[in-house]
């Protein structure tokens, strides 16, 4: 049990949060409940089109040509990749982690995912 409280303190206050607010004022909680789960959804078709494209780039994409394009060498043609690219992610950044770790595993320049992500 200790372990338990240990784990989720977080979720925990989160909850006795949520439990108190809904007592005191219960009308809010079903338009609460409606808009988390829009949110969840909306993420989750994010996050399965972003899992969908990392898989591609892992198995179809050869390491070469990753570093070719996008690579330490690339250059200003490799931000540039990385800036349209990234201005037309759809959804926070943080999705895009694991696909970010991919290409960095194939040779993308740390330079190029920084801008990447800020655009």
């Amino acid at each position: 049990m200790k372990t338990i409280i240990k784990d989720w303190t977080l979720e925990i206050i989160i909850l006795l949060i949520a439990v108190v607010l809904a007592i005191f004022n219960p009308s809010k909680v079903s338009i609460a409940l409606l808009f988390a789960a829009k949110t969840y959804l909306n993420l989750f078709v994010v996050f399965g089109a972003v899992a969908l494209l990392s898989a591609l780039i892992s198995v179809t994409i050869p390491k070469q040509t990753i570093g070719k394009l996008i690579g330490k060498q690339s250059g200003i043609k490799g931000i540039l990749i990385g800036a349209v690219f990234g201005s037309l992610m759809v959804g926070p950044a943080y999705i895009f982690y694991q696909l970010f770790k991919e290409l960095r595993e194939k040779g993308a320049g740390a330079n190029i995912i920084a801008t990447t992500i800020s655009a």
